[in-house]
């Protein structure tokens, strides 16, 4: 046995953040069961948002966070759905879920009944704002919960400027992630003391760990937002090549790397200038020192700056947007990317989940289930017989 084999995860998420923790350990060779209402999971539908494709032959969103799993549909209202339920919890090592308590409390599905019925289960609960205060049992999304309460919205764009739209989905594909560690924590807990745990996590207590650093910052400025012509730390900034093309360059050490990057973007007469060498000067200057760095900076072409950055031995990088990163061998040598090719025979370059398993190498891509599509298999190894399961179908259980 390897990583996760042998562990068993009954996946009763719905969109996008409970399914990326599902993702990951099914990646981890768990056996995850998704359970979706016999209608399918609504975020089958997701990515016609974002003009991709919701096909059954090609559906990427679906895709990305449930891969690896098995499918099992389920109508959870009726009192035999409900029992084939709690015959799959008897021997599933996690809960995962991100339904609101109500739902789950109707379902008979809420932590109290589980972790009495089942005191070893891992009960993962992932919701919007915590189990307290005012906002509990509001729904949380991405961008409500994560992106604006979370403070990146108010952080990001010039002062005067209105907040920025985020990536579809970036607090949710961060929070779910972030949840597989403290399942994995309250699996090792259970070894040591025989007894499971609820894990819980909600999307703005990501956003707030996400952005801690600078959250800290926030004590002791009035308005954290910046903009690059004015920036804090000059050499920590984006610029702008000959060609059009924007990189930046992350400069942690200012007085250390001042003389060669003066010399880097041709400017050695700046050296020994007292305004700009020590950074508690540039930090006052910064506006006349990034003025002289766009100016420099407009001579070459990025790649020019990269080669040159490199020789200098100078912290930098291209700004990419989403078409450079499917295109980035980078990506694609080290299995960030990995092409995966639909039922429809097109392929495409899709995410893999963070962290590599150096002994396990590249790990297995089995494509997200259709609606259903293990149904019988699930309710087999659980000891239906086919009659029973052909009933369940026609009867519209399963």
């Amino acid at each position: 046995m390897s990583l996760l084999e042998g562990v068993r995860v009954i996946d009763f998420t719905t969109y996008a953040a409970g399914s990326a923790c599902g993702r990951v350990l099914a990646d981890w060779k768990a056996d995850v069961i998704k359970v979706e209402p016999v209608t399918g999971d609504m975020f089958r539908d997701w990515g016609r948002l974002l003009g991709a494709p919701v096909k059954d032959d090609e559906n990427p969103m679906w895709e990305i966070n449930n891969a690896n799993k098995r499918g099992l549909t389920l109508d959870l209202k009726t009192t035999e759905g409900q029992v084939i339920m709690a015959r799959l919890l008897e021997d599933a090592d996690i809960f995962l879920t991100n339904y609101r308590e109500k739902a789950l409390v109707k379902l008979n599905l809420d932590y109290e009944k589980l972790s009495e019925k089942y005191p070893r289960l891992i009960y993962g609960f992932l919701d919007g704002y915590g189990s307290k205060g005012e906002l509990a049992e509001q729904p949380g999304f991405d961008l409500i919960s994560f992106w604006a309460r979370g403070g990146f919205g108010g952080f990001f764009g010039d002062p005067d400027s209105p907040p920025l739209t985020p990536l579809p989905a970036i607090g949710d594909q961060i929070t779910g992630t972030y949840l597989v560690s403290g399942l994995i924590a309250a699996l090792i807990g259970r070894d040591l003391n025989d007894k499971g745990e609820k894990v819980e996590i909600s999307l703005y207590h990501a956003a707030i760990w996400s952005a801690g650093l600078f959250n800290a910052t926030s004590n002791y400025w009035e308005n954290p937002k910046k903009t690059r012509k004015v920036p804090d730390t000059p050499l920590i900034n984006m610029f702008k090549a000959s060609d059009e093309k924007w990189f930046c360059t992350s400069i942690m050490e200012h007085e250390r790397f001042w003389p060669g990057f003066c010399e880097c973007i041709g400017r050695p007469d700046l050296i020994y200038n007292e305004r700009y060498s020590q950074l508690r000067n540039a930090r006052g200057h910064s506006e006349e020192l990034t003025a002289i760095l766009d100016e420099a900076f407009a001579k070459k072409t990025r790649e020019e700056w990269m080669i040159l950055f490199k020789k200098f031995d100078i912290p930098s990088g291209p700004i990419f947007n989403g078409h450079d990163v499917l295109k980035d061998n980078q990506a694609l040598v080290n299995d960030y990317l990995r092409p995966v090719t639909f039922q429809n025979g097109n392929t495409v370059p899709l995410p893999t989940p963070p962290c590599h398993f150096v002994n396990e190498g590249f790990l297995k891509w089995e494509h997200a289930p259709q609606i259903g599509e293990h149904s019988s298999e699930i309710l087999s190894e659980i000891g239906y017989s086919e009659e029973e399961i052909a009933s369940f179908k026609s009867n519209s259980i399963i």
